[in-house]
């Protein structure tokens, strides 16, 4: 988190596997044996609630990343919409992974109303890069060019940029289910209108 964002004011990082976690936890003023590990999702009270997508807010890029952010959102030129097209884990197993055909449509329906709309794409996958650049053409756009490996292999910088140049989309942005990385562009897109950094 910190080689990403800037700090957050008030939160404490601690390694969960760090052998003095109890110790570091005590001394915080926390129970002991509290488990960190199984606290990991946000509290029930907060999901799905206004209060849960502005603390994606929070995040503030480091001045690298948010540079780079810029830049991507730049080479879109102007009004684009955005896709997350998750592909090489689970998901593509999943009986309501969002199939290539929805994106497709999603993506004819935005050309029909303006015909230059240009096509941001984040995904995971070297072959959903070359079929959507096949079907978009010169109006996709992606922050990075993906080898052939069979999972994405970039850094975790440039999935960042991916998130916020998404979440900045101008005229709308489609994920995919079940993906925590599209639900994090729809939160900050929620909070923020279009979570362009600042």
């Amino acid at each position: 988190f910190a080689e990403l964002f800037e700090p957050l004011a008030g939160v404490t990082f601690l390694d969960s596997d760090a052998p003095n976690l109890s110790s570091t936890l005590a001394d915080l003023g926390l129970p002991a044996g509290r488990t960190i590990k199984s606290d990991m999702l946000c509290h029930s009270a907060i999901v799905d609630t206004d209060r849960e997508a502005a603390m994606y807010l929070q995040l503030r890029p480091r001045p690298a990343i948010a540079r780079a952010i810029s830049a991507s959102i730049a080479r879109c030129g102007g009004d684009y919409v955005a896709l997350h097209v998750r592909r090489s884990d689970q998901v593509t197993d999943l009986p309501f992974a969002t199939s290539d055909d929805e994106f497709f449509r999603f993506v004819d329906a935005h050309a029909k109303e303006c015909s230059g709309t240009t096509v941001f794409l984040a995904t995971d996958n070297s072959q959903t890069q070359r079929t959507f650049a096949a079907r978009c053409g010169p109006r996709l756009r992606t922050h990075v060019a993906l080898n052939d490996a069979e999972v994405r292999a970039t850094s975790i910088a440039d999935a960042v940029v991916d998130i916020f140049t998404c979440a900045a989309a101008t005229k709308a942005f489609k994920g995919t289910r079940g993906s925590s990385f599209s639900d994090a562009i729809w939160h900050l897109r929620q909070a923020g209108g279009c979570g362009q950094p600042a």
